[in-house]
């Protein structure tokens, strides 16, 4: 049926009436009279105004009309001034582009109008009944002025999805506010001045300062070159604990060649640096000089999630595989304590895969110590999540060996090299597996022999996945893009980045077939933006919020910087570089990020409930376990992907990829 176009304000029927409207609205055979508690009921019942105190209800109810709008009516067209917010109450509204294609279907409980309405710009898409309809008109200007009241229900109300999701996102700690302690420069995190000593201050003299200070940590200057550092921990071990003279000079009991950051690196940085080098200390330095220093406590918010930074030092320092396993358990604990102190997805992500690459390190050093000297130079590498570093609770194991050609020996020499690699990597391996990382179920392991290999067959490997991308090789090349060594000599790693880098320099083929590989998996929303849904082993209705959710960001990401010639593995990184390539908008990426900021912190707090219930961690959300507030949100998000998906399917198509 053809769609009706009259001029917006006269378009609309109303069916229920408020008192200051009655006398300017014509009665029609389907108007009844006044009845602002059934306007008032259906505000009760529409999140997020349901969280409106009942005076502010009240006020916005006798604003407004409920609208009968028949199957085929425009409420408004492209191009229309709309000074109204609508929800539909029941049947449904379908939004239409310009050329005609779906934008999306509307049905109950769902608003539609705000952009245009709050923006004051012309709408941007035609908005139609698709069958009988009733619709509550909101003024904007009124429902703007009343909801101010209620933070939550304000940014409810902002312009565009991507802004009421940087609303959702800030207002739950989700992402960080500037100034926060992790995203500030080291600079700014240092709280009092560093405690500067020669090599020829006491011990005794060096407590005194500290004290006086009220400071853990003592830098040892010598001709104003940081030499070393003195702290509690060292005096209480090297000084009392042996029951050596305080007398004597710091430069017998300091820490030498201390580690240092920049003042210009974030909080961030500085943490994981703490959490991989098991230190509770950092000076801080800038153009040569000393500056301070930046403790734990200055970074983390309670004390369980500076137990990060101990785990890493305990698993640094274990001596068998068995005790690995035994310290890894705390790592369930760890994600939840991270979680409760509210430090953002991307560093809670970053922190376990700092824990997963130490316990690595340390079981192939273990390895080692028993198979004796590798036969040749290697590097073990991190594969999917871990060399994104986005690892959580369940997150299996995903791992590759490289090892440089051996060159002219003889086929005995070389047999025992592949067998030294082979058991390296069952211990590995079964390590991880030990503690409670899961092997990886399509055999993306360094015990898979296709993946323990000299570095001129991981050559051919990449060259053939990009010269004929067929659906195996794109299969492996997804995986294998996403690579980053952990233990080993890294330059063979940077040797066969370089080649990589050079195969992308005209990949036209191979991104348009990874593009529309990545296309095959879509957000889980349906027409009428209700999430799709399958059911579990148990029955349950679930979405699969990695695979449907976090997944196509990781496939874009990896798309747009590949295209721009970045090699760089973490999904953040990627949407960085495809930025300052000019590949994504600055909107876009940030949008992008935002949204997976929000997909990443449901699926965190999703494994932390179910741990909870004594339950194991997996990505199967079940949205009704979600508030009203939080469904809204990871819809937005959604409708954000699948925007983005559009763009790069047009892109594709286009020739633009590449």
């Amino acid at each position: 049926m053809a769609a009706h176009h009259r001029p917006l304000h006269s378009r609309l029927v109303p069916y229920v009436m408020s008192p200051q409207r009655q006398d300017d609205v014509a009665s029609s055979g389907i108007t009844r009279p006044a009845a602002v508690p059934e306007i008032l009921d259906v505000i009760s019942r529409a999140h997020p105004l349901d969280r409106l105190p009942p005076s502010v209800s009240y006020a916005i109810a006798t604003a407004s009309d409920l609208c009968f709008v028949p199957r085929g009516e425009q409420v408004f067209a492209i191009g229309d001034r709309n000074t109204d917010v609508f929800l539909v109450r029941t049947g449904a509204i379908e939004q239409r582009e310009g050329d005609g294609a779906l934008r999306a279907r509307l049905g109950e409980g769902e608003f539609f109008g705000r952009q245009s309405a709050t923006s004051g710009r012309p709408t941007e898409y035609t908005a139609v009944a698709l069958e009988d309809a009733l619709v509550l008109r909101f003024p904007a200007s009124v429902l703007e002025e009343q909801a101010a009241l209620v933070p939550e229900v304000r940014d409810a109300f902002a312009g565009k999805e991507e802004e009421r999701l940087q609303h959702a996102l800030t207002s739950t700690g989700a992402i960080e506010a500037i100034g926060m302690p992790t995203s500030a420069p080291a600079r700014e995190l240092i709280t009092r001045a560093a405690v500067l000593l020669d090599p020829g201050a006491t011990v005794r003299e060096a407590a005194i300062a500290m004290s006086r200070q009220r400071t853990s940590m003592a830098c040892v200057l010598e001709e104003g070159r940081l030499v070393g550092v003195l702290t509690d921990h060292d005096m209480r071990e090297r000084v009392i604990a042996e029951g050596r003279d305080p007398g004597q000079a710091v430069s017998a009991v300091m820490t030498p060649q201390p580690l240092t950051v920049d003042g210009d690196a974030s909080g961030f940085e500085t943490m994981i640096m703490m959490v991989e080098n098991d230190i509770r200390h950092v000076p801080v330095r800038e153009a040569g000089e000393i500056l301070g220093v930046v403790s734990a406590a200055d970074l983390f918010r309670d004390h369980h999630s500076m137990n990060a930074i101990g785990l890493a030092g305990r698993l640094s320092r274990a001596g068998a595989p068995a005790e690995l396993a035994e310290l890894m358990r705390a790592l369930p604990d760890l994600q939840s304590a991270l979680i409760r102190a509210e430090l953002p997805p991307r560093q809670v992500t970053h922190v376990l895969t700092s824990i997963v690459d130490t316990c690595t390190r340390r079981l192939l050093q273990l390895a080692e110590q028993d198979l004796g000297e590798p036969p040749c130079r290697y590097v073990w590498l991190a594969l999917g999540s871990q060399a994104r570093c986005e690892v959580t609770i369940g997150s299996d194991q995903d791992n590759a060996l490289l090892f440089e050609d051996m060159g002219m020996i003889d086929d005995v020499e070389r047999a025992d090299g592949e067998q030294y690699f082979a058991e390296l990597a069952r211990r590995v391996t079964g390590g991880l597996e030990a503690c409670g990382i899961p092997a990886c179920s399509g055999g993306f392991m360094a015990t898979n022999p296709a993946w323990r290999q000299p570095i001129s067959q991981w050559r051919e490997y990449y060259e053939q996945w990009i010269a004929e991308p067929e659906l195996e090789a794109l299969l492996n090349a997804t995986v294998f893009l996403d690579v980053r060594p952990v233990h080993g000599d890294e330059s063979l790693a940077a040797e066969l980045a370089e080649h990589l880098r050079e195969l992308l320099r005209s990949p036209v083929r191979f991104l348009r077939a990874l593009t529309a590989n990545a296309l095959r998996s879509s957000p889980p929303l349906g027409f009428f933006r209700t999430f799709v849904l399958s059911r579990d082993g148990e029955g349950q209705k679930v979405l699969d919020i990695k695979r449907r959710g976090i997944t196509p960001i990781i496939d874009i990401a990896r798309i747009h910087a590949m295209s721009a010639g970045s090699i760089t593995a973490n999904t953040y990184d990627r949407l960085e570089a495809a930025q300052q390539a000019g590949r994504i908008s600055a909107t876009s990426a940030d949008d992008l990020r935002n949204a997976l900021v929000l997909i990443s912190g449901v699926r965190l707090r999703h494994q932390r409930d179910r741990r909870e219930r004594g339950l194991a961690p997996n990505n199967d959300l079940a949205p009704d376990a979600l508030t009203a507030y939080e469904q809204g949100h990871l819809k937005e998000a959604f409708t954000i992907v699948r925007s983005a998906q559009a763009v790069l399917r047009q892109a594709s198509e286009a020739g633009a990829i590449g």
